[in-house]
């Protein structure tokens, strides 16, 4: 079988789910596949397996996306690619082949922003006329997500499967044998998005300095220059500058650092398709409050605090509990790590494999 994989997340440059799924699927796939060819698409410099069964196909990076996406077409049937997959929903509405499979992470554009970001949103919308229209079948990477696609697909009149297929925790997020907390902080992630809720989460830590002066400390990691202005901004209408710090494109080895040294990881976004840095937090010891819906709530199961993501003070207080109940904060620090454990990149390697088989055969 000749499996087609679109590169184009591999090039992403800042921290972030699609690209840990993309890099993570593709290693543990060359782990696992000697047998089928791969070939991986991409306009942009980008690492592969390096193995006589993947092989890289580079497309044109200095034409209008548009004739780029005309050569990809050109590229796939050039190689006799069996099936196709689209590791997020950019699909080329050029490309035309009886077996494109497209994962689709979340659909927040059309479910948390309203009437703004339209040019996002349009664009977000186009490249799902064009998944729905040109797909074969999906992959979803939670059940909540699932039921999301199976309602779009419902509203356009198309009936198609949808694999709901897990990611995993890379194995870099562990507990630490010894581990300092003498720095006592929280620890959250903001980006540009209204989605992160850094607002709340800021809102609801100034509450809760008011009961620990000069205990606690908040740490904001960021990914890109415009989340970390964003966060300067809206950190600058409060009154706990000096409780807070912000960190740029924390590198993974420091990411493990801050799980292991943190008193708790917030993460009440307000959407997610999956949240995996939530079972990133729980691999490494680190007790997890998320919000109480969702996929957010899916993934965490029984082992994290949960809490309304819409409320500050839902919030406090159960970053009090943490600081509070130690038995609590270690019972969730144990209950994290074996749950994490289910998580695992080889069995989502396994089974979009599965899929590819069972598209390619139908």
């Amino acid at each position: 079988m000749n499996i087609g994989i679109d590169g184009f997340p591999l090039s992403i440059s800042f921290p972030c789910g699609t690209l840990h799924y993309a890099q993570n699927l593709i290693t543990e796939l060359a782990l696992l596949d000697k047998k089928n060819n791969y070939f991986i698409f991409s306009s942009k410099p980008i690492v592969i397996p390096n193995q006589s069964n993947f092989k890289l196909v580079p497309l044109p990076n200095l034409l209008p996306v548009f004739r780029r996406h005309l050569f990809l077409n050109n590229a796939v049937h050039d190689h006799h690619v069996d099936v196709f997959h689209y590791l997020l929903p950019h699909g080329s509405v050029f490309l035309k082949h009886n077996n494109i499979i497209t994962t689709i992470h979340d659909l927040q554009l059309q479910k948390i922003y309203g009437n703004s970001m339209p040019l996002q949103k349009c664009y977000s919308y186009l490249n799902q006329r064009f998944a729905i229209n040109n797909s074969k079948t999906f992959i979803s990477v939670s059940q909540t997500i699932k039921l999301e696609i199976e309602d779009l697909l419902s509203k356009s009149g198309r009936k198609l499967p949808v694999h709901q297929i897990y990611n995993g925790v890379g194995n870099d997020f562990k507990k630490y044998k010894k581990r300092k907390r003498d720095n006592k902080f929280f620890l959250c992630f903001a980006d540009f998005s209204p989605r992160k809720n850094l607002e709340r989460i800021l809102i609801a830590f100034t509450q809760l300095s008011k009961s620990y002066p000069q205990k606690i400390k908040l740490v904001i990691i960021v990914s890109t220059l415009k989340s970390l202005i964003n966060a300067k901004k809206t950190l600058k209408a409060l009154t706990i500058n000096n409780r807070v710090r912000i960190i740029k494109n924390a590198p993974q080895t420091k990411l493990v650092q801050l799980y292991n040294q943190s008193v708790g990881f917030l993460y009440p976004s307000l959407y997610e398709g999956f949240g995996l840095p939530i079972l990133e937090a729980m691999a490494c010891g680190c007790p997890v409050i998320t919000s109480n819906y969702g996929a957010m709530k899916e993934v965490a199961g029984v082992s994290a605090l949960l809490v309304d993501p819409y409320s500050p003070t839902s919030l406090t207080l159960a970053m009090k509990e943490l600081l509070v109940d130690k038995e609590l904060s270690k019972k969730l620090g144990q209950k994290g790590i074996e749950h994490a454990k289910k998580f695992n990149w080889k069995i989502t390697a396994r089974r979009t494999l599965d899929v590819y088989e069972k598209t390619c055969s139908a």
